[in-house]
């Protein structure tokens, strides 16, 4: 019977990138709370909110979701039962009888009932740049819902606010970086914050300046 020994060093480098993985949801949950703390939304949807002006989001529901800086979004999805509807900035099928497309997500025709009667689920996925944030949906329907009725209708026409929102994050993504010099306040947090850890600065400089931009 022969008895093998680990690689020590294979197994160091488990335990190395687990508690890498555990000080990034750390930090993670750091972000979020330090986001939270500036967040002012000027556009509220069912999932979303917005703040333009610290360019950040709240995307998902009470207990679930995560405050986002526009450049971490990536795309957005918008389903139902049947699958895909419309993905960000492109052409998507038909839905309820109607035909959603176009970069803003227009809905175009007539809703109706005629080719599905009901829907359990409609629902728009987030994707992003964030590790442990990289899916989140976006519940607008979540039990069986008359497509012919006002509720279905109405959150059509959520979904379709939702989606032109995010289509135009993700588009203002896509353009040069330098059009963006405005930097947020958690933003120049976190510059600070890695010139304390750098020792460019004292911890009671970086207080002082965080308690400025915060308003604290």
């Amino acid at each position: 019977m022969f008895l093998f020994n680990k690689d020590p060093e294979k197994a160091n480098r488990k335990k190395e990138l687990k508690e890498e993985k555990k000080q990034a949801m750390k930090d993670w949950l750091n972000i979020q709370q330090e986001r939270k703390k500036v967040f002012l939304p000027d556009k509220v949807y069912t999932g979303l909110k917005i703040d333009n002006q610290n360019r950040i989001c709240y995307v998902g529901g009470i207990m679930i979701g995560s405050y986002l800086s526009f450049d971490e979004i990536l795309s957005a999805e918008l389903y139902d039962d049947a699958g895909s509807i419309q993905k960000s900035n492109g052409v998507g099928r038909a839905v309820g009888g109607g035909l959603l497309f176009g970069p803003a997500g227009a809905i175009v025709g007539a809703l109706t009932a005629k080719k599905k009667s009901f829907v359990t689920r409609l629902y728009v996925t987030v994707r992003t740049k964030i590790p442990q944030a990289n899916k989140i949906d976006i519940d607008l329907i979540v039990t069986k819902t008359k497509t012919s009725g006002f509720a279905y209708k109405g959150m059509v026409k959520t979904a379709d606010d939702i989606m032109a929102e995010l289509n135009q994050i993700i588009a203002e993504n896509q353009e040069p970086q330098v059009i963006h010099n405005y930097k947020s306040p958690v933003e120049q947090v976190k510059e600070l914050k890695e010139l304390l850890d750098m020792g460019v600065i004292t911890q009671e400089e970086f207080d002082k300046k965080k308690n400025e931009l915060l308003e604290l």
